[in-house]
């Protein structure tokens, strides 16, 4: 397979998406060349053509931070945890799960989601040298995986480029719907600081959190686990927002 060697006619959800449709096993490394990142390394590894694992100098939240912004690990618990992992080399997830904090399930979730910043974080470059590096035989690099609607969904693409101001003015205003809608269904205001916004998504996620309700049946579990997906697709959407406000953004 042959991919471009930089990102300047490209993007790099064109790239993920050449080496998923291609079932390809690899690690893709992208050295960016622009500041403010300029000569950082940042790798993404795909196994049959799906993201495995994520490694970036860019910042990212810990575990144990993911969990408790998304309202899966309460605030006491996660300064406990935090001490704790102070006094032991045993590995963050392990750990949170032996302290009876979260399940399996969750930590999986909260694996994911961390993947998921990370590599939000590395979209964020558009200027960089590409380059691919075969793995031998396909391996899983990490618990959890990404699946194209996670890298590939709503990433820019090449052909967006050219598009006139009609239709990026018709997208924003898209966009600006989709901002303010979920902030309706977090019960907060348009101008609704970042800070309001974690408050009310872990105040709702802890009434509906799946670990919470499992003695629900098959049906009401996954209503519960459906509607908190939905609010934690809401608190991403508004907490990625560049702007301090949310009626700054969909202005």
């Amino acid at each position: 397979m042959i991919l471009p060697g930089t990102l300047r006619t490209t993007t790099l959800g064109d790239v993920l998406g050449k080496l998923h449709r291609g079932g390809v096993s690899g690690v893709l490394q992208i050295i960016a060349s622009s500041p403010p990142w300029a000569g950082t390394h940042h790798f993404v590894t795909l196994v049959s053509g799906i993201v495995r694992d994520v490694a970036t100098p860019l910042a990212a939240p810990r575990i144990g931070e993911v969990l408790r912004d998304q309202g899966a690990l309460r605030e006491h618990e996660h300064q406990r945890f935090v001490e704790a992992l102070q006094r032991t080399h045993a590995r963050s997830g392990a750990l949170l799960v032996e302290l009876g904090f979260i399940s399996e399930a969750t930590l999986r979730y909260g694996l994911s989601r961390q993947m998921r910043i990370r590599l939000d974080r590395v979209f964020a470059i558009d200027n960089g040298e590409l380059r691919f590096h075969p793995l031998a035989r396909a391996r899983a690099v990490s618990s959890v995986a990404l699946g194209p609607r996670d890298f590939l969904h709503g990433r820019p693409r090449a052909r967006d480029r050219g598009r006139d101001r009609d239709s990026h003015g018709s997208h924003d205003l898209e966009h600006a719907a989709g901002r303010r809608a979920a902030l309706d269904l977090l019960g907060l205001s348009h101008d609704a600081t970042r800070d309001q916004v974690r408050h009310a998504f872990r105040r709702a996620a802890a009434r509906v959190h799946p670990d919470l309700h499992q003695n629900l049946d098959a049906r009401g579990l996954a209503a519960m686990q459906a509607r908190f997906a939905e609010l934690s697709r809401a608190y991403h959407l508004l907490i990625t927002m560049p702007s301090e406000t949310a009626d700054e953004a969909a202005a």
